[in-house]
């Protein structure tokens, strides 16, 4: 702002000289002397028409600036949306597997965790219940991961978890962490109706040498060990 009003009167002045210098100029020509109203004339007008440039480019210059910060709050919506799941705020597919690959070279462990009978929450109670279930559960999970782990919806009722630097004794215990802190989630339905749900957890390291689809593949075959044997439990090889 100091830097416009600066450059602004610098050019008033250098209008103001140059009209002057006109004026004076043109009155040697025809060979009279400017009185005084001629000379003050000649100094307003540059002045007024200065000032009122000025405040135009003014306005202009903030409504582009706003127009530039709309912008980009609606470019760091976007990129956020891009990125997150609409419902349950965590990351969504797309935003996991990228988040991953910054983080990754230090491995860490994957955790898989899906819903137990979820199904029967949209049966019995409708999609709005569910999709409050699904909210609740990204809470519970997101607080009991902890401030690093990275969480993900990759399906409809299946979240990952990803746990930076994280050993396989340490993603056994915040599988189990997550596990507990679902199923003590009561879930406030609809018409004063309420809910629990369980979770099953499949888990394993992952070693940043190998592909990423490997680490997937053994994280699943423990998400489904962990299904076929009851549900509502977690399993890690590491952990056995």
């Amino acid at each position: 702002m100091l830097g416009f009003v600066a450059r602004l009167g610098a050019v008033t002045l250098i209008a103001i000289g140059m009209s002057l210098a006109l004026t004076f100029g043109l009155a040697a020509f025809f060979g009279f002397t400017p009185d005084a109203n001629t000379v003050i004339i000649a100094a307003a007008c540059p002045f007024v028409i200065s000032l009122t440039l000025g405040a135009y480019l003014q306005r202009q210059s903030d409504r582009l600036r706003l127009l530039n910060d709309d912008l980009r709050k609606a470019h760091a919506r976007l990129s956020y949306l891009a990125r997150h799941d609409g419902l349950t705020g965590v990351l969504n597919h797309a935003g996991f597997y990228d988040a991953i690959e910054s983080v990754r070279r230090r491995g860490g462990a994957l955790l898989l965790v899906d819903a137990d009978h979820f199904k029967t929450v949209n049966d019995e109670h409708g999609h709005d219940a569910g999709d409050r279930a699904l909210q609740a559960l990204a809470q519970a999970m997101t607080a009991a991961a902890g401030p690093g782990a990275l969480l993900g919806r990759v399906g409809g009722e299946e979240f990952a978890i990803y746990l930076p630097a994280n050993g396989a004794a340490e993603a056994a215990v915040i599988a189990e962490r997550v596990r507990l802190a679902v199923a003590a989630t009561v879930v406030e339905l609809p018409a004063g109706a309420a809910t629990t749900l369980t979770v099953s957890v499949g888990g394993a390291t992952d070693d940043p040498a190998h592909p990423f689809a490997e680490t997937f593949r053994d994280a699943d075959a423990c998400l489904y060990e962990a299904k076929r044997a009851g549900r509502n439990r977690s399993i890690l090889p590491v952990a056995a």
